[in-house]
């Protein structure tokens, strides 16, 4: 615990590094699976725009799809590289939506490392 407390510590310091940190915790522990039952109905997912075309990596709020004329679509965040606490909700037809099959915590590392740590 001590040897913990204090690498975090360190870590926070360090100039480009510490701030990202900081942000990726906060957003982490928003998405703890402990943090409720709406934060634990989030979800990783892949969105295809154009249905085969351009595939990015969103989060899911919410399982439940709506309607909009006629057609059923999901709400998904698509956050912002580095900050994933930014970005936009996206409503997206639900056959361009497939599970990521990664955890919340894949999902932010991806979007703080900016893409070098790549989802599995």
């Amino acid at each position: 615990q001590p040897l913990a407390r204090a690498l975090e510590a360190t870590v926070r310091r360090i100039p480009v590094i510490g701030p990202l940190y900081n942000v990726a915790d906060k957003f982490t522990g928003l998405l703890d699976s402990n943090a409720g039952p709406d934060m634990a109905a989030m979800s990783a997912v892949w969105c295809f725009f154009g249905g085969d075309g351009v595939a990015v990596l969103a989060l899911a709020p919410s399982p439940e799809r709506i309607e909009i004329d006629g057609r059923r679509y999901f709400a998904v965040l698509v956050p912002t590289a580095p900050v994933p606490t930014g970005g936009g909700l996206l409503y997206v037809p639900e056959e361009w939506v497939k599970p990521a099959n990664i955890g919340i915590d894949r999902l932010t590392a991806t979007y703080v490392s900016m893409g070098i740590t790549p989802p599995a």
